[in-house]
C-alpha cells in the first residue's frame, strides 16, 4: 500500500488506478492528473514514475500488514467490523 501524496506537496492527492499494463506480473498504475505511469518496487518500499510528467518522482509505502480475518482478529480481538446487509 502506498501513499497517493508526495511529501512536498502535501495538498496535491492522486487518482490512482490501473493502467491495462502488466509487468513482471505486476499492474502498473496511472495517475488521472497527469497520466503518469507508476510501478511498485517492494524492495526500496516505494512506488515510482516509470513514465510520464511525474517519471522518477516517488510515493512512500504505507506500513500495513497481509493477514487473514482469523489471524487479526486473534492478535487483535477487540477489532470491530461495520457491516450494512
Amino acid at each position: 500500500m502506498y501513499s497517493r501524496q508526495f511529501a512536498a506537496v502535501p495538498d496535491s492527492v492522486l487518482h490512482l488506478g490501473a493502467s491495462g499494463w502488466v509487468y513482471i506480473n505486476t499492474f502498473v498504475l496511472w495517475d488521472q492528473e497527469t497520466g503518469s505511469m507508476w510501478y511498485p518496487f517492494p524492495d526500496e518500499h516505494v512506488l515510482r514514475s516509470v513514465a510520464g510528467k511525474n517519471a522518477d518522482r516517488e510515493l512512500p509505502e504505507i506500513p500495513s500488514v497481509r493477514t487473514t480475518w482469523k489471524e487479526w482478529k486473534a492478535e487483535h480481538p477487540d477489532t470491530k467490523i461495520l457491516y450494512l446487509p
